[in-house]
């Protein structure tokens, strides 16, 4: 039993059981981290909160109405948005805008004498999946984008399919935009949990075969409809065939082999995806699933069938990553993907449109001017293929006057020239070599293409500009392991959990737990800023704050339960007045060596006394005696009561409170339990009608070192003193019955009541058992001054 006491005192009061808490707390958050989103959507705020306090664009006032601009390093200045603004609108009215100014647009880029110093590439983030109203229009423009031949276009995908009319004629035009360009082809990875597009948007065939480049422009939007990521690699999955599944064979050929795989509709309308080729095990799981949880068709007969449909997966490249490739002068086929992991692009190019040269890619160094080259570009995505989009600042302005991200352009100032193909009238360049030219919207409620992100609602086309930054500019938004993440957060969760627990001030505490959640929030502010570097904060943060509010509630209640056992402990030996103080701070298990004046008292002759009186007369009479004299020794002068040794009492002064005057104390009870031994003496004669024999004690006083505390076995302890200091009260209170005395002190405790007015006599030297040197020893007779409690501040 008081092995099991011990266990349970060890596991369940302080330290120990703060970190069991941690433990606990640790696992919580970790079940939080595996089977919900919520410590990612925290994640996810707090990198908006880190957007929101980066500055990556200043604007200085130098005089009234002039402004310069500080752009970052990390903001290309090869990517130029041209916005179709209230300029352009003005200028060509109503949009859509006849597809004949979109030739004037491009005639302007392709047009100039001196042609090393193009644009590497132009984006036209229009949409152009329909024949124009006037069918020259097209042939216009179709012209222009061939002549130029640096045009992409875009699709765009969706998560259900289309109607099978429309869905062949897109697929038709997909096929045509892989079979001049290609696709991505050296995935790896795992394929099969990529989300997957079902339908697919695709520009007009003649488009298709007469631009240099496309990619989708879809975004996925995060759980609170803001876009903070692109997927750079989607898979569309065209449907090839529907097959009944009694009809389906493990053995069958599907003509998709490596690039496609099965899929069956679930009862909540959700496609199924099931991996080729098919294994005895999938085949067999495949038919139990479907069955089971598919949906059936309902045949003519009324029977029902179940079906698994083929599809061919395409892998398609964000526009973002295809206008990236031409930038740096690969293709599809260069690019490796891995999904969870990379997307590579090997040995990146750039022009140089001064010695019209394809050069190794370079960034511009940390430092003052200089460049680092680079030998590969790799960029962070998750399983999905999604990349962190490393937003450089709000929402650029069209306006001269107004901030800049990137370098915006109108629209109509280039399509206004309308060259002609007279070479005589071209100019000899327009400073664009090199460079990525970006065509999209730039006036509110001109299109459906303004999108929530971090830092507000923004343009589409430059949600693309930032996303093709990321790129470009090698600044990806990176983040360490989850092990790191969550070896980090156990770490803090159980170091906070210790330190709660451990420190006796808690008020230390949340000062310290307060210092490190700003600290550690200008931590990771700092490195997201300067090294792009995103450390889970908020979760870790949580982790540990409610970790601090549980271990707080804990000591709180143990608290309350230490207190209540302190003054059961305590209440019956010392004032209530200490019992209080000693409620608010306890002290600590164990001994410690404590200057103290010990007591102990006897009664003399007791055998003889209780040989005259009946048992129940004799139990009244020391239980008067113990309560008198212990009343007088803790209430009136503040002592300790050790214990009860049948008649005899032990008791100190000097602790568990520290008291300077603790020998006095002791003289003064001892004095005055004299003089309530005569009065207790008078009331026994008269209750007992003159049998009683009259009490004498004898008292011994002795101050000095010893060890006092918690002591005894491992499932008792009692708060007692022990030590030579002890053992020669003991000695000195026996000697009283040699000399005929009532009470003894030692030399040690005369020397530190001699400035008071105690009547005192020197009796002799003498040797005590367990002492070899010789111990002057002095009767104390008496007290000249008033013995009344408060006197000497008790």
């Amino acid at each position: 039993m008081a092995s099991n006491r011990s266990i349970s005192h060890l596991f369940f009061h302080g330290p120990t059981f703060g970190v069991i808490l941690g433990v606990l707390i640790f696992g919580v958050f970790l079940l939080l981290g595996s089977l919900t989103d919520i410590p990612t959507n925290l994640e996810t705020a707090v990198m908006d909160l880190h957007f929101n306090l980066k500055q990556s664009l200043v604007r200085e006032s130098r005089q009234e109405d002039v402004f310069s601009e500080k752009r970052s390093r990390r903001i290309s200045r090869d990517i130029i948005l041209v916005a179709i603004d209230n300029r352009s609108l003005n200028s060509f009215g109503r949009w859509p805008f006849p597809r004949s100014s979109h030739a004037d647009l491009l005639n302007a880029f392709t047009r100039i004498e001196d042609q090393s110093d193009r644009e590497s590439v132009i984006l036209l983030d229009i949409l152009f999946n329909d024949v124009a109203d006037r069918a020259f229009e097209d042939v216009i423009f179709l012209d222009s984008i061939r002549e130029n031949g640096r045009v992409a276009l875009q699709a765009q995908l969706f998560g259900s399919s289309l109607s099978s009319d429309r869905e062949d004629a897109f697929n038709r035009r997909l096929h045509t935009l892989i079979g001049n360009w290609g696709e991505l082809k050296n995935i790896s990875g795992d394929t099969l949990g990529v989300g997957r597009y079902y339908g697919i948007e695709s520009p007009l065939i003649p488009y298709g075969k007469a631009i240099s480049a496309y990619g989708h422009a879809s975004y996925r939007e995060d759980f609170d409809k803001i876009f903070r990521r692109q997927q750079l690699v989607s898979c569309y999955s065209e449907k090839l065939a529907e097959i009944p599944i009694g009809e389906l064979t493990m053995d069958d050929d599907l003509g998709v082999g490596p690039n496609g795989h099965l899929g069956w509709v679930t009862g909540e309308g959700v496609i199924e995806p099931v991996q080729l080729p098919l294994t005895p095990e999938s085949f067999a799981e495949l038919q139990k699933r479907i069955i089971r949880e598919g949906v059936p068709r309902i045949e003519d007969d009324g029977t029902p069938m179940w079906y698994v449909s083929v599809y061919r997966d395409y892998y398609i490249p964000a526009i973002t990553l295809t206008l990236a490739l031409r930038y740096f002068n690969r293709t599809l086929g260069d690019v490796e993907v891995e999904f969870g992991s990379h997307i590579r692009i090997p040995s990146p190019m750039q022009w140089n449109p001064d010695s019209s040269e394809w050069e190794p890619y370079a960034l511009p160094s940390p430092g003052r001017g200089g460049s680092e080259p680079l030998d590969e570009i790799r960029i962070p995505i998750d399983k999905d293929g999604n990349m962190l989009i490393n937003y450089m600042g709000r929402r650029s302005s069209a306006d001269r006057g107004g901030i800049q991200t990137y370098t915006v352009r109108s629209y109509a100032a280039y399509a206004e020239a309308r060259r002609s193909a007279d070479r005589s009238s071209w100019p000899k360049t327009n400073n664009l070599g090199g460079k990525i030219i970006m065509v999209g919207a730039f006036t509110y409620g001109m299109a459906d293409d303004e999108k929530p992100t971090p830092l507000g609602l923004m343009f589409g086309v430059e949600m693309h500009a930032n996303a093709l930054n990321t790129i470009i500019m090698d600044n990806f938004i990176r983040r360490p392991p989850e092990w790191v993440n969550y070896l980090t957060m156990g770490i803090l969760v159980l170091f906070i959990a210790l330190l709660t627990a451990k420190m006796r001030s808690l008020g230390w505490a949340v000062v310290i737990l307060t210092a490190f959640v700003a600290g550690s929030f200008l931590g990771v502010t700092l490195l997201f800023e300067y090294r792009n570097l995103m450390i889970d904060w908020a979760a870790p943060v949580l982790a540990v704050l409610v970790t601090f509010i549980v271990v707080v509630i804990y000591r709180v209640l143990t608290a309350e339960r230490d207190k209540k056992q302190i003054k059961n402990v305590f209440g019956q030996f010392i004032s209530p007045a200490v019992v209080d103080e000693l409620s608010e701070s306890p002290p600590e298990l164990g001994g410690e060596d404590v200057d103290v004046t010990v007591f102990f008292s006897d009664i003399r002759g007791f055998s003889r006394i209780s040989e005259r009186l009946s048992a129940q007369e004799l139990v009244k009479l020391l239980n008067d005696y113990l309560t008198d004299m212990t009343n007088n020794l803790v209430n009136d002068f503040n002592g300790t009561l050790d214990k009860y040794i049948g008649d005899a009492i032990m008791a100190f002064w000097g602790a568990p409170r520290p008291q300077e005057d603790h020998a006095v104390r002791a003289c003064k009870c001892a004095v005055m339990q004299i003089r309530l031994l005569d009065q207790l003496n008078r009331r026994l004669q008269k209750e007992t009608g003159g049998r009683a024999q009259n009490l004498e004690i004898g008292i011994g006083l002795n101050s000095g070192e010893c060890m006092v505390g918690y002591m005894g076995s491992e499932g008792r302890k009692n708060y007692t003193a022990m030590g030579d200091t002890v053992n020669l009260a003991s000695r000195l209170e026996g000697v009283n019955k040699t000399y005929q005395t009532h009470i003894l002190i030692s030399e040690d405790t005369w020397e530190r009541v001699k400035h008071e007015p105690f009547i005192v006599r020197e009796l002799d030297e003498i040797r005590v058992k367990g002492r070899f040197k010789p111990v002057t020893i002095y009767e104390l007779v008496e007290y000249d001054g008033e013995l009344i409690p408060g006197e000497t501040g008790v």
